[in-house]
């Protein structure tokens, strides 16, 4: 017997959401780390961005796997406010390691000279959570979008329905 594990797949426009934000949050993090350097050496964009890329998307996808979850266990409109303060945690959870994570691998591995510095912890935790912020709560209203839509079609559905049925009640007598 195979143990096979299967990641849920994100919605479109989380991939895009994803691909498009992705090298901004790169450049911010470069940025972060290198400085003005980023913009004066070639090989730190060669080198920093596909490792970047790398631990992002893995970051990603298990921060979808948490939300794919939460939008499982709490999928109701009258659920919003307790999956969103779980969401919340995902930030600590894997946003921060992962944040914290890139700037560990360029010090350890000592990237393009690069040596951690408090403040890069902090303007990099700051990037994450800004990042994080913003996408969670689209992605967030979205779905509100999303349930709404489905609770107004299935509130006309009914109204159709007691309709049919009141007209079925007629046509008898």
């Amino acid at each position: 017997m195979k143990f096979r594990l299967k990641l849920p797949v994100p919605p479109r426009y989380q991939v895009i959401g994803f691909l498009c934000s992705m090298p901004f949050i790169a450049l911010a993090l470069c940025y972060v780390m290198y400085h003005d350097r980023l913009f004066q050496e070639l090989g730190i964009w060669l080198v920093a961005y596909p490792i970047i890329y790398v631990i992002g998307t893995v970051s990603w996808r298990l921060h979808y796997v948490y939300d794919y979850y939460l939008i499982t266990r709490f999928p109701s409109l009258s659920q919003t406010r307790k999956r969103v303060l779980y969401k919340f945690a995902i930030n600590f959870l894997v946003m921060t390691p992962s944040v914290l994570l890139i700037l560990f691998v360029f010090h350890a591995f000592e990237i393009y000279g690069y040596q951690i510095q408090e403040n890069d912890l902090k303007y990099g935790y700051l990037v994450g959570l800004g990042v994080n912020i913003i996408f969670e709560s689209l992605w967030e209203v979205i779905y509100i979008i999303e349930k709404v839509k489905e609770a107004v079609a299935e509130k006309e559905r009914i109204e159709q329905l007691q309709l049919q049925q009141e007209f079925d009640v007629l046509k008898e007598k």
